[in-house]
């Protein structure tokens, strides 16, 4: 399940961006819309199809296939051949963006329409057939309604509306609500969301619910109430679902039922208005979940640990697989690896006012611990790409992308030397931001090597997801 969830640190890197960094993009904007280059003619094969839109371009205006001859007869008395399987059609890249407060979608072979023209829109996700984008308008302050589109910008509904968000309980001091997370439930068109209160000062917190619309029939299900809900995460299965508070984590069934508490821990200090949620990563196989656990006081006693458990599926007690001192989470949260295998986490190198840190690769189970340093400067660790070999981070800027793989010398991660917000689509095939302020671009590439802009966004900073 693709989820979105806010990302404090995410505030801090646009601070740098607006204040430091204005690089120039490669792109132009028209008066009908943002300018598509040439990874309109990007193909199935990424990395092959990547490499032969740089060099050779489009196909000319007019190609046509060669003619097919018709096979010769086959002779009498002479078996024929079985006839060979149609082959499995290849993934096809969609990339759902904002632009003009209205939805986008760049489609693999296709390129960019336009499916929303009402305008408003401030968040978005893409359902995992990519054939339904869900977004969010804000339609007055603190008055949001959620919507949805076709992917080929037909049927336009209102999913839950104004009035729908503010017959919710309003918590003490709030004066409206809004969805805040939102992801879709495995194999299907449900949008899963929960909601957060809205107050006239600063202050990030979740009404901890569980709302399911179907985006298909618009029928309404409230799967958990305010306080029996929290930040979730469906199983691969789409079976089971982990409810994460800032003090627990639970599971219950798909159906919101057989409830159990696998693990507790104190609230972990943000020195902020925002409560910390650890986000918590599904095995592959739906057996089990492990998730880290800063200490309570990240900035406390430099040797207090952040603790790695695994929460089996079948309720049985949790367990703890390994304790290491890391950095703060707030600079740079421990990461596992997408199969469970690996972690990648921080440590602070010097004085107390010193930024240099150490970027530590390590096996989960602890094996390599005495040589797991992979680079040190300063370095925000980005995240692992599907393989669980192959990792991003940033070294001396947020947006000075390496590639790195253990064992291996890290190199550039893209060819344009600014690169943010990086989205795996596979270990071979990403999408970033590029650009910078002003000149805002989303781009697909080869990690390590080549990449061609998708959408042209100028001012606006970059709002997107993907379906593969």
């Amino acid at each position: 399940m693709k989820s979105h969830k806010p990302i404090v640190f995410t505030i801090a890197l646009l601070i740098f961006i607006s204040l430091a960094c204005t690089v120039g993009g490669s792109g132009e904007e028209s008066a009908e819309g943002p300018a598509i280059s040439e990874g309109d003619a990007v193909a199935t094969s990424v990395a092959a199809t990547l490499a032969a839109t740089l060099e050779a371009g489009e196909s000319p205006p007019g190609a046509t296939a060669p003619p097919v001859e018709a096979p010769a007869a086959t002779p009498t008395g002479i078996p024929t051949e079985t006839s060979a399987p149609t082959p499995t059609p290849l993934p096809i890249l969609r990339v759902a963006y904002l632009l003009d407060g209205n939805v986008w979608l760049w489609t693999e072979g296709v390129g960019a329409v336009q499916l929303t023209h009402a305008g408003q829109a401030t968040d978005l996700i893409i359902s995992d057939d990519g054939l339904v984008v869900v977004f969010e308008r804000e339609i007055a302050y603190t008055e949001y309604e959620l919507w949805a589109v076709n992917s080929d910008g037909t049927n336009e509904r209102r999913l839950f509306s104004m009035a729908d968000f503010a017959a919710l309980p309003l918590m003490d001091g709030a004066i409206g609500t809004a969805a805040y997370q939102l992801g879709w439930v495995p194999g299907t068109h449900i949008i899963a969301f929960n909601t957060r209160p809205l107050f006239e000062g600063p202050g990030l917190i979740s009404d901890n619910n569980l709302h399911l619309i179907d985006a298909d029939t618009l029928e309404h299900t409230l799967l958990l109430p305010n306080g029996q809900g929290g930040m979730f995460y469906y199983s691969p299965a789409g079976t089971q679902i982990a409810i994460v508070t800032p003090a627990s984590i639970h599971l219950v069934n798909a159906g919101g039922g057989n409830r159990r508490e696998m693990i507790t821990f104190p609230n972990v200090y943000t020195y902020s208005e925002y409560a910390y949620y650890p986000a918590p990563l599904w095995l592959p196989d739906s057996s089990a979940l492990l998730v880290a656990i800063p200490p309570q006081d990240p900035l406390g006693d430099p040797g207090t640990t952040t603790a790695l458990w695994r929460l089996p599926a079948d309720g049985s007690a949790a367990i703890l697989l390994q304790n290491v001192v890391a950095s703060p989470f707030f600079i740079s949260p421990v990461i596992l690896s997408p199969d469970g295998s690996q972690i990648a986490y921080l440590t602070h190198v010097g004085d107390e006012m010193s930024d240099q840190r150490d970027l530590h690769i390590m096996a989960l189970d602890g094996a390599g611990a005495s040589t797991s340093v992979y680079a040190s400067g300063v370095i925000w660790f980005s995240g692992w790409a599907p393989d669980s070999l192959h990792f991003a981070y940033a070294l001396d800027a947020p947006t000075n992308m390496k590639l790195g793989q253990a064992g291996t010398a890290p190199g550039p991660l893209t060819d344009t030397g600014f690169a943010n917000n990086v989205r795996w689509v596979s270990a071979d095939d990403i999408l970033f931001e590029a650009g910078g302020a002003g000149s805002w671009e989303i781009r697909r590439g080869i990690p390590g090597g080549a990449s061609v802009q998708i959408a042209y966004l100028g001012d606006e900073f970059p709002v997107y997801d993907f379906d593969y």
